[in-house]
């Protein structure tokens, strides 16, 4: 089983490095079009993208606060948006703000 083992790892390797890739596009493309917020660099704006990118982070707010997945994505969008775009916006374009809810005692509560 040690090589299946080995085999594992390095797919779960590949996996990482992947996301990390991505993320540091992203935070290329944000620098590129000269839209990433004052105080971030590509490289810490890519570190900081992966790091909130966690099952952990997910699994809290899906799993543990009762979050549906559409809330979820309207959430990061805002915190990613807020957090790494200068003025907030989004590159390339303009889109209303997103309302976010999530489910509460028989109602919905506005985040």
């Amino acid at each position: 089983m040690l090589g299946g083992g080995q085999s594992l790892g390095r797919g779960w390797g590949r996996l990482l490095a992947a996301k990390y890739g991505n993320c540091r596009r992203l935070a290329q493309r944000l620098g590129d079009e000269d839209v990433l917020t004052p105080g971030w660099t590509v490289e810490s704006a890519a570190d900081m993208l992966n790091a909130l990118a966690t099952t952990d982070l997910i699994e809290a707010l899906v799993v543990d606060h009762g979050w549906s997945q559409g809330a979820l994505g309207d959430g990061l969008a805002r915190l990613f948006r807020s957090t790494f775009l200068t003025g907030g916006g989004q590159p390339g374009r303009h889109q209303p703000e997103a309302r976010l809810s999530r489910p509460g005692r028989g109602r919905q509560q506005e985040l």
